[in-house]
């Protein structure tokens, strides 16, 4: 009886891990950096990230940086 009794606990606690852990598919991010020199010596940097998450909403950050 002991045996069946813990068996049913494992079994049950097994089960309910996947609902408490829940997971994280969907969540992606992709970062792209371009620099480039100028003839006059100055440089241009341009950044950007863009995030997608499960839901299919994307964000995208841009910063833009120049140097003399």
């Amino acid at each position: 009886m002991k045996n069946y009794l813990f068996a049913a606990l494992l079994g049950t606690s097994l089960l309910g891990m996947p609902m408490l852990v829940g997971c994280d598919s969907g969540k992606e991010s992709t970062k792209k950096e371009v620099e480039t020199t100028h003839s006059d010596g100055s440089t241009t940097v341009d950044k950007s990230k863009s995030t997608t998450d499960a839901n299919g909403n994307t964000k995208t950050d841009t910063e833009h940086k120049t140097t003399p």
